[in-house]
């Protein structure tokens, strides 16, 4: 044998003799360090699938209802550590709570899954009412998405008053903001609209057409402007964008003792043909968005061409 090679062999031989062996610990360390994601695999491990016939829960819906929520139609079933706080105009709920939504995003009469929110204790999310959010399949076995959701917050922090859950009061007394909807909005003397085809803004409603009453006509261009009593919004939405209106969207600005806080505008949902109301009046989840446009009295859009 060459002795250049035989001197190669004996260093590769001592190198491995002298290198450090692959440990069971050097593994688990590798997998310490894989496992680095903050997202929670479940609010409540083993979800009540009971919640409809179980004495630990009720529904103060006896059937499902389309309310102002972005899930479309929905039915919501409560822990009944909840059902005397629910009657209240504002209340706490305790920790361990439960809502669990039903819901149908198509509103093609199946329900698509659920909505879970979970109270948990007072260290874990305290800036948001310590709610925990779930998206689950309908059986409840499948769990989506799971944690401090902050599209579930966004929307839900508009019902501060009980506690971040929606839905526990479905009707407010109001039945509609107008004597007479103007089904004519499109063709009549009293609307405009400054778009002269639909348009996707950031609105959650997908893309839209809006037409408001003539008495804004003045207003709509400024920067800053106050809604004068009466005015009237009246938006058509595609949500799914896929080419086909879905419904209306209307704001209807009442005097100075409807709801102040909120600079008194009444909403609405109806049907695309205006003919069915499906939620009307101080709806939280549509002043939760709207407030963000301060500036022109709570109208979204006006800058939309």
């Amino acid at each position: 044998m060459p002795k250049n090679l035989a001197l190669l062999i004996l260093a590769l031989l001592i190198a491995l003799v002298s290198s450090p062996a692959c440990t069971d610990d050097d593994d688990a360390d590798d997998d310490d360090d894989a496992d680095t994601g903050e997202a929670e695999q479940y609010c409540v491990e083993q979800l009540p699938m009971d919640y409809k016939t179980s004495a630990s829960f009720f529904t103060n819906m006896p059937a499902p209802l389309e309310g102002s929520s972005p899930h479309g139609t929905v039915q919501i079933w409560y822990t009944t550590d909840l059902q005397t706080l629910i009657e209240e105009p504002s209340f706490t709920a305790p920790a361990g709570a439960i809502s669990i939504k039903e819901f149908d995003e198509n509103k093609d009469g199946t329900m698509d899954g659920l909505a879970v929110m979970v109270k948990r204790d007072a260290a874990y999310d305290p800036t948001n009412n310590n709610w925990c959010y779930e998206m689950r399949s309908l059986d409840g076995q499948t769990v989506n998405s799971a944690g401090k959701t902050e599209m579930c917050i966004n929307c839900h922090k508009a019902w501060a008053a009980t506690d971040y859950l929606g839905g526990v009061e479905m009707d407010d007394g109001i039945d509609s903001c107008f004597d007479t909807f103007p089904a004519d909005y499109k063709t009549s003397a009293n609307f405009f609209t400054q778009m002269t085809a639909p348009v996707e803004g950031g609105s959650p409603h997908g893309i839209s057409q809006i037409w408001y009453s003539t008495d804004l006509q003045p207003l709509i261009g400024q920067a800053s402007f106050t809604a004068p009593v009466g005015a009237v919004s009246v938006k058509e939405f595609d949500m799914d964008k896929d080419g086909t209106m879905d419904g209306l969207v209307t704001m209807v600005k009442k005097d100075a003792a409807f709801d102040p806080t909120n600079n008194n505008w009444c909403y609405e949902m109806r049907s695309l043909d205006g003919a069915t109301v499906n939620d009307a009046g101080k709806i939280g989840m549509c002043i939760n968005c709207h407030k963000t446009d301060a500036a022109t009295d709570y109208l979204a859009g006006t800058d939309l061409l």
